[in-house]
């Protein structure tokens, strides 16, 4: 049995016989795996930048080198499916997207947004993104909330 057996608990690698097999077990336990972000091949990899190297550079210009540096391609455009809509006490939407995302809006006019929508979310001036329905020609302007 492995840490990542029935119940994943201190009980279950105390019953592994095998010394190296246990600490692997305890060693999982204690520390869960980090996420790969992304998959740069060896070589390819630019260093990141340093704190000096950004200071004084606009945000966009800031994260666009960053994005590099890591070989995470910077996408213009994103499509999800809407999965929930609400209204804020001001009457701005907070809109939940497929892929876990919640965005706010911060400008009127107000979508006409329900669950199942196919929504696309832009890129817009001044480091600002725009809500609009896939097949819509009414766009709202949004921050991202989560």
């Amino acid at each position: 049995m492995t840490a990542s057996g029935t119940d994943g608990s201190l009980s279950a690698c105390r019953s592994i016989a095998e010394d190296v097999a246990r600490l692997a077990c305890y060693d999982a336990l204690a520390e869960p795996p980090v996420p790969v972000l992304a998959s740069i091949p060896a070589g390819d990899a630019t260093p990141p930048p340093t704190p000096a190297e950004l200071f004084g550079r606009d945000a966009g210009e800031s994260e666009d080198i960053v994005l590099r540096a890591a070989g995470i391609e910077q996408i213009e455009e994103l499509r999800a499916r809407v999965t929930g809509v609400r209204l804020d006490a001001y009457g701005k939407l907070t809109v939940t997207l497929d892929n876990g995302q919640v965005w706010s809006q911060i400008d009127s006019p107000a979508l006409n947004l329900k669950s199942g929508d196919e929504v696309r979310i832009r890129r817009a001036a001044m480091g600002s993104y725009l809500l609009a329905e896939v097949d819509g020609k009414r766009s709202s302007r949004v921050r991202r909330s989560r």
